[in-house]
């Protein structure tokens, strides 16, 4: 399968990234399509690391394109503070309260993994145990932040019941001013066939395991390494802790999980697009693995559009299906899948129609469409 010019440069940009022997031509952005350079850009969301390659080794580009590279630079560097502020006194909060609370994704990633650059992020992630929800939603609330219209008419209480018992339903957001966070009570949806224990990662002792464990999950188990970012993202936590992970159990857990096939597509990437140098237990896992998705999550990488359009849910439905180990059940899948979204609740976004909770079908078809 064939990838895109576009594509392409982003991933010399990225080998650079990761080994500045791998220097870019000089003429590497001659004859691209900028409209859609700037399209795979923001979905691929990596434009500081674009910019900082460009700028230490001299590129020439156009300078519109340049100052809008700069200009959005400039505004995550100042988010990631505020957001960082903002994360230090929700956490001073929720110990004091005795919540667990476990930020994850952007602030950790750029603190623990970005130290030299700067990393493509907005938003807040935390996580929390989901019977700790009503005392969050108090502390949120008391801290000015908002929840979407459709829930400002519910009892706090009632709210967190019922986004417990909302299939499909794993967060929700809430916003103050330019903050806003994204609140999950689990990391993905409970339709996905993994076998992670309940609070797996609230269990979790350090920050190393933390981030791991959720960029498997998110990047891997949910997002299935469709953005570059994801890639950056594992790379950078290799590089870091390689003399630290344990290879040979995060395998055998894998194993368990249901994940090692999902593991190993995002290292045989890391491998085969960026010269990345591997620990050798994953050479060695790598040796007869096949990557069965790899056409069609590069014809993804090309179309750079998001999966809550239904073109693009089909093609992430079958990068999924080409995702999972041995013994997964397809029917199995479809059937949580498909009682997921045929049970409508007022917390999820408006669907197309809603009909009575037993024409399951209608509904079904109603989520889809939406």
């Amino acid at each position: 399968m064939k990838i895109d010019k576009e594509i392409s440069i982003l991933i010399d940009t990225l080998k650079s990234f990761f080994n500045s022997e791998n220097e870019l031509e000089e003429n590497i952005f001659d004859g691209i399509n900028w409209q859609k350079m700037e399209k795979v850009l923001r979905y691929h969301s990596i434009r500081p690391i674009l910019l900082e390659q460009i700028k230490k080794q001299k590129i020439d580009i156009p300078k519109d394109f340049l100052n809008r590279l700069v200009k959005y630079a400039r505004y995550q560097a100042v988010a990631h503070l505020s957001n960082e502020l903002e994360l230090k006194e929700i956490q001073k909060e929720f110990a004091l309260q005795k919540i667990t609370l476990a930020p994850f994704k952007r602030i950790t990633y750029q603190n623990q993994l970005y130290v030299d650059g700067l990393r493509e992020a907005g938003d807040i992630d935390l996580l929390i145990n989901r019977i700790d929800l009503p005392k969050a939603f108090e502390l949120f609330l008391n801290r000015g932040y908002i929840f979407t219209n459709q829930l400002h008419c519910l009892n706090i209480k009632q709210l967190a019941l019922d986004l417990i018992n909302a299939k499909g339903n794993y967060e929700i957001p809430l916003n103050k001013g330019l903050h806003h966070i994204d609140l999950h009570w689990d990391i993905s949806y409970g339709f996905l066939p993994y076998n992670f224990p309940e609070n797996f990662i609230l269990s979790l002792e350090n920050e190393k395991d933390r981030i791991f464990w959720t960029m498997l999950n998110h990047h891997g188990a949910k997002e299935f390494w469709l953005k570059l970012k994801h890639l950056v993202n594992l790379g950078l936590f290799t590089r870091k802790y390689e003399e630290d992970m344990d290879c040979s159990t995060i395998l055998k857990n894998c194993q368990s999980f249901g994940t090692k096939t999902i593991l190993l597509n995002g290292f045989y990437l890391l491998k085969q697009l960026f010269d990345f140098k591997l620990p050798p237990v994953i050479e060695n896992a790598l040796a007869n693995h096949i990557y069965f998705g790899l056409k069609a999550t590069i014809v993804y990488w090309n179309k750079a559009e998001y999966w809550e359009k239904p073109i693009p849910r089909i093609l992430y439905e079958k990068i999924l299906l080409k995702s999972q180990d041995e013994g997964f059940n397809k029917l199995e899948y479809f059937r949580k899948f498909y009682n997921s979204y045929a049970v409508p609740n007022h917390i999820e976004p408006k669907r197309f129609i809603n009909f009575p909770r037993s024409f399951k079908f209608l509904n079904f078809v109603s989520k889809v469409i939406s």
